[in-house]
């Protein structure tokens, strides 16, 4: 059986027969890590392609037998398009990710079946029932995966396009997050639970991946004890490496220093707001934006840099939010920023409020 796997992309950034060009964005693109990880799941007598909008051009004339689509929230009428224009030629179409995840009676409308969760499990179950003719319309595991069915994503899928992105070399040692922000789908999606990797399967992974590389977990010192050992066990792979993590490592100096040696070079972390009212409103407390400097100063003189994500829009920002939040990154020294506008997503507590 052939089968695409497709990541939708906007209409302004997407590449198209017409416009093959690949837009050079100002942001972070890096591996299509959920499409290479459900390859992974693939059997092998099937045959995987990936198409990532972003990167190439959608051929909706393929000669495939199975497209799966993962998507978020803002990209779901693209991928509702997508789908429309498959069917229309016969080939079955699956919808994965978190939106289908969190409306997946919604999703069901322009897909022969959805996939809720995580594909761990799933995925596999769906390619025996679709080949034996017996296709459901959902598809949902009992509760989250077990770590140990996390496979090594497909890379070698994304070889023909590794240029346009900042890796392809994406690893995951944790999935999930135990804390419960109330805008936040990844809490949702994961049941505010948190599992690590084996440490010696993720090290094995680490070996196999060049010098430079990203951990993708939503915030890696999560577990802090393996965090720890994960760290340490790098330190003599010399590798160079970028994570997500939350502000709270600026209080542990020691797992600062630990993180630098283990080839630490950057953070991308949730500062969200100035406000104390707005991290109330939205359960990040932990945040405590009176120690945002403290904690800042911490990480960049352990020689890490910070990519701060910034939300506007939340309910204790009045128009001069703008001046006082860029006025606070540059009195910290912060190295990049991402803006976003709080957007109440569904499957979150914010969205029902």
């Amino acid at each position: 059986m052939k089968i695409l796997l497709v990541l939708p992309a906007g209409e302004k950034v997407r590449v198209t027969r017409e416009n093959p060009r690949v837009p050079r964005r100002g942001m972070l693109r890096f591996s299509v890590l959920p499409l290479t990880t459900v390859a992974a799941l693939t059997p092998p007598e099937h045959e995987v392609s990936l198409c990532d909008e972003n990167v190439q051009a959608l051929d909706l004339d393929a000669d495939v037998d199975l497209v799966g689509i993962t998507f978020m929230t803002a990209l779901a009428p693209r991928a509702y398009e997508i789908a429309a224009a498959f069917r229309a030629r016969g080939p079955c179409v699956v919808a994965g990710g978190y939106h289908p995840t969190f409306l997946p009676e919604e999703a069901a409308m322009h897909f022969d079946a959805v996939v809720v969760g995580e594909a761990e499990g799933t995925w596999p179950l769906l390619l025996g029932d679709f080949t034996a003719g017996r296709l459901r319309r959902i598809y949902r595991r009992a509760g989250p995966c077990d770590p140990s069915e996390i496979p090594v994503p497909r890379r070698d899928l994304t070889s023909g396009s590794a240029r346009h992105y900042v890796t392809t070399n994406a690893v995951q040692a944790g999935r999930g997050c135990r804390h419960a922000c109330r805008y936040c789908s990844i809490s949702a999606f994961h049941g505010q639970s948190h599992r690590n990797r084996s440490l010696d399967r993720v090290l094995e992974e680490l070996s196999g991946v060049p010098r430079d590389f990203m951990f993708v977990d939503d915030n890696i010192i999560a577990d802090r004890n393996y965090a720890r050992a994960l760290f340490h066990s790098m330190v003599p792979l010399r590798k160079r490496w970028v994570a997500q993590c939350s502000i709270e490592i600026g209080d542990d100096e020691g797992l600062l220093r630990l993180a630098r040696r283990a080839g630490c070079i950057g953070l991308f972390i949730g500062i969200e707001t100035l406000s104390e009212g707005n991290l109330s409103a939205v359960s990040k407390e932990f945040n405590d934006s009176r120690g945002y400097r403290r904690r800042i100063a911490r990480i960049r003189r352990a020689g890490i840099g910070i990519v701060a994500g910034i939300i506007v829009g939340m309910d204790a920002d009045g128009p001069d939010c703008f001046e006082r939040t860029l006025g606070f990154l540059r009195a910290a020294g912060i190295d990049a920023v991402q803006v976003n506008i709080m957007t109440p997503l569904p499957g979150t507590p914010l969205f029902g409020t």
